[in-house]
């Protein structure tokens, strides 16, 4: 693996030539910017070169079969509808697996940022290839 050089006070590392702001991979990382500028070489720092993507689910818990498709409002949100109940987080558990699945991304690439409680979800999703917009959008119309 490439090292990191190290950046200015406000640029933060760089990988493979790209200078990124502490700020934005500290968050990245979940760690302060202070620590980061401290340990610039950790692993969590040399892997940031995956891709950070964020995107809307809506849930259908409690499903005959479980489905991963379609579209919901506007803007449209991925329609994951999953076996399990809504009950102690086991939907929400079920849905990061079939999205894992259907996106054919590890299950540990995807957080839940927000609605972990509700049917409406943001998801991010970290991968390495660049075609998970492309695959995002075919689950969208279908």
């Amino acid at each position: 693996m490439e090292s990191l050089g190290h950046g200015s006070e406000d640029e933060g590392p760089a990988y493979r030539g790209v200078r990124v702001p502490f700020a934005e991979c500290a968050r990245a990382c979940g760690i302060s910017a202070g620590r980061l500028r401290a340990s610039a070489h950790s692993a969590k720092v040399r892997a940031y070169d995956r891709r950070v993507s964020t995107y809307a689910v809506r849930v259908k818990p409690g499903a005959s079969r479980t489905r991963v498709g379609g579209a919901y409002g506007d803007p449209p949100a991925l329609i994951v509808a999953v076996t399990e109940p809504a009950i102690d987080g086991r939907a929400t558990d079920a849905v990061l697996k079939a999205l894992a699945q259907a996106l054919g991304v590890r299950r540990a690439d995807l957080d839940v940022v927000s609605g972990h409680t509700s049917r409406s979800k943001l998801i991010r999703i970290n991968e390495e290839s660049g075609d998970l917009a492309q695959r995002w959008a075919a689950l969208l119309e279908g």
